[in-house]
């Protein structure tokens, strides 16, 4: 099937894996690497296994950074290897080169020597940290899983790549169902659906919070400025110019905002590790995101403060004082 689709036209390549990633879940042996003593099953540690054939890499476009990717020569007539993930060769290997290193199954007692390493990607979500995974090829994997899930990578438009290979498989056999088509952008779409009706109720949250704030504000002060007429009639009957008394009062009202940011920043950085688990491409600890997020809302509390000390700067000293 593979060799036959990579023959489509606008095809690049195409590849199989026993799952993929985010959308898929990979079995987890046990496993042991060169020099260190096989504790046996349920001491030693976890790998996630994905059997893929050559050109899953290029398909999924992940970044080969040390050794060789899979290739055709990789069968049963030659030794077993592998490729792991930046991750497992930090988990197995510490500051050790893993290439030509070996991992050995706790149950079938196999050494898979390695022979690249390969970029992280999302394990199970999007946001999810990465695990220890190994890329066995599917002609050398004992295992051998039942379903394959054909990874293409193509120019074509999706609605004809899908048809084309519709036609190639019921060539080789028309009894078997082809299932849960879909483009990467899809598959993505689906799996990030529940965080971001999180983040998307979380935002509308925020915004309904910052619009009570600047309410609340707003009150606080025009309530302030209404008890304190005299004072600022006396003051402009004395010589106060609005403009100062736009400053008095800008200044106490910004004074109870600048505390509520100074205390606002404080609990993020104590609470944003909740919401570390719904962010990808991020951290919850930004500094742009967190001096954006100050600026928004001092300019909302500046405005909620300049509408009433523009109203106390407009007051008649005469009718202040009466």
């Amino acid at each position: 099937l593979i060799p036959s689709v990579q023959s489509l036209p606008g095809v690049k390549s195409a590849a199989a894996v026993n799952a993929l990633p985010i959308v898929g879940i990979s079995p987890l042996v046990y496993c042991c690497p060169e020099g260190a003593a096989c504790q046996g099953i349920g001491r030693d540690p976890l790998i996630s296994i994905r059997e893929v054939t050559p050109g899953y890499f290029s398909s999924l476009d992940i970044p080969l950074l040390r050794g060789r990717l899979l290739n055709d020569s990789d069968n049963a007539q030659n030794r077993r290897v592998i490729v792991i993930n930046q991750t497992a060769a930090k988990v197995f290997f510490k500051d050790k080169d893993p290439i030509g290193q070996w991992l050995e199954n706790s149950r079938a007692r196999i050494p898979l020597t390695v022979v690249g390493v390969v970029k992280d990607v999302p394990y199970t979500a999007v946001s999810s940290p990465p695990y220890q995974e190994m890329y066995l090829p599917r002609e050398q994997d004992d295992m051998l899983f039942p379903s394959m899930t054909l990874v293409v990578r193509a120019d074509s438009s999706f609605p004809n790549l899908v048809s084309a290979i519709r036609r190639k498989v019921g060539e080789i056999d028309p009894d078997v169902p082809i299932a849960d088509v879909s483009s990467l952008d899809e598959a993505l779409a689906s799996s990030m659906a529940q965080p971001r009706l999180t983040m998307e109720m979380g935002a509308l949250f925020a915004l309904v919070a910052l619009l009570l704030t600047v309410i609340g504000l707003y009150g606080v002060l025009a309530y302030s400025v209404s008890q304190q007429l005299t004072e600022i009639g006396i003051r402009m009957a004395l010589g106060a110019t609005p403009r100062q008394v736009v400053g008095l009062v800008l200044k106490s009202g910004m004074s109870i905002v600048a505390c509520g940011l100074l205390a606002g920043i404080a609990g993020s950085l104590v609470l944003t590790r909740l919401l570390q688990g719904l962010l990808f491409g991020t951290d919850a600890r930004d500094p742009w995101i967190l001096a954006a997020t100050a600026i928004v809302t001092g300019a909302a509390g500046c405005l909620a403060c300049y509408v009433p000390a523009r109203r106390a700067a407009r007051v008649s000293p005469n009718l202040a004082l009466q």
